[in-house]
């Protein structure tokens, strides 16, 4: 037991010289401390260790130190703003600024007299709409046929305010003041007005007048000429060949689609039109008029088929390959045989017998031999290239068959 309290009183460290430590605790402390890490890197320089009074005496001087340091330093900046202070007033003017426009988004004002695009309120819708136009271009389609004005307003508002969609393009943003500035920005200050998107806006319009104005004459001249075709000559006596006919009215319907078709057709031949069967609308001029959803189709430009000599004998040419002993064309049939010729490959047979050829097709006989021969040697080259170990190598002279770089070689 002597022994035991003797070598747990003489518990010691490189780090600390002359100072002995009473338990484990406490050394494991020591080596939590400045002196511990300062002392080994002094050791580790080459430098003496430093007794515990040395070391707090410097330490003390350098805590010293480094408060005059930080004191000249400060002095002779005091009229430098603090970016700090900066940074906090812009942020604090953000935030009041985000909290204003989230109050916004809560209960916005719908006032069909307020331009649709700031702030502006008019006396009248007249006038609104004349403000809109005047800034931002914006106006009503078709406006002689519109019979809610305030009605149309009102919705746009709706849309901008509480939905907070752009009124051209229907894209989604988080504020309304987001989407006024973005059709503001892109040009969308309009309202879409084309197919796909009347049955939008077609609670604000009445078309029924000019719908009647434009068949009505059509329809009447269909009435008179049924009214005509109806007409029949009905003998007393023969009642009892009456048969009786429900009144469900079912080809009600079909009878007026039919009736405005063919007043449809007459008031287009009446100007002398005509539409072709891909519903395009031609004029007495020649002229024609497509639909905008045959656009991709009308900006094709097909070109066709070269017919010139050249061009003809360059594809011919192009095409002749060696077969079983004599050229073949790939891109067209082997002919039957006509005019007394053999009709095999290109050698064309003469009347007087299979040994005499036609001047012309020994010419392309010879032609197509000398380009298969080509194609053959160009061939033979590029295998020569991969496969024989002299050719295998690179610009440098690495020989690649045996993994051996010249320029990487030690000098």
């Amino acid at each position: 037991p002597d022994l035991f309290v003797k070598m747990a009183s003489t518990l010691t460290s490189t780090t600390a010289p002359g100072k002995v430590f009473s338990s484990r605790a406490e050394l494991a402390e020591h080596y939590k401390s400045d002196w511990h890490k300062y002392n080994l890197k002094r050791r580790e320089a080459g430098l003496p260790l430093l007794a515990e009074n040395d070391f707090v005496a410097r330490w003390e001087a350098a805590l010293a130190l480094k408060r005059e340091k930080d004191a000249k330093a400060k002095s002779g900046k005091d009229h430098i703003k603090n970016p700090q202070k900066k940074n906090k007033k812009k942020n604090g003017d953000k935030t009041s600024v985000n909290e204003s426009i989230a109050a916004s988004q809560e209960n916005p004002e719908i006032n069909p007299y307020q331009s649709l695009f700031d702030s502006n309120t008019s006396d009248s819708l007249e006038e609104n709409i004349a403000y809109m136009n005047k800034k931002y271009g914006f106006f009503i389609p078709d406006s002689e046929h519109l019979t809610d004005l305030e009605g149309l307003l009102g919705y746009c508002h709706e849309k901008v305010k509480l939905g907070h969609y752009c009124l051209y393009c229907s894209r989604v943003f988080p504020t309304w003041q987001g989407c006024q500035n973005h059709m503001i920005s892109t040009r969308h200050t309009k309202l879409r007005y084309e197919q796909g998107f009347w049955e939008e806006l077609d609670p604000f319009y009445d078309f029924a007048r000019d719908n009647q104005k434009f068949m009505g004459d059509s329809n009447n001249d269909e009435k008179g000429d049924d009214a005509i075709k109806n007409i029949a000559v009905v003998d007393d006596d023969d009642d009892d060949d009456w048969e009786d006919v429900s009144d469900n009215g079912d080809g009600d319907d079909d009878d007026d689609s039919l009736r405005d078709y063919r007043g449809y057709e007459k008031e287009i031949a009446r100007f002398g039109l005509d539409i072709t069967p891909l519903g395009e609308l031609v004029f007495p001029d020649g002229r024609i008029v497509g639909h905008r959803a045959l656009h991709k189709y009308y900006k094709q430009n097909i070109r066709s088929t070269a017919t010139s000599d050249a061009v003809v004998a360059a594809k011919t040419a192009a095409g002749e390959r060696m077969y079983e002993g004599r050229v073949v064309n790939i891109n067209r049939p082997v002919l039957p045989e006509s005019n007394g010729g053999s009709g095999k490959g290109i050698l064309v047979a003469m009347k007087g017998g299979p040994e005499a050829f036609s001047a012309l097709s020994l010419y392309r006989y010879r032609a197509a031999v000398r380009k298969q021969r080509r194609d053959d040697d160009k061939g033979r080259r590029l295998m020569y290239k991969t496969t024989q170990n002299i050719n295998r190598m690179d610009k440098k002279a690495n020989r690649l068959m045996n993994g051996v770089s010249v320029a990487h070689a030690a000098r």
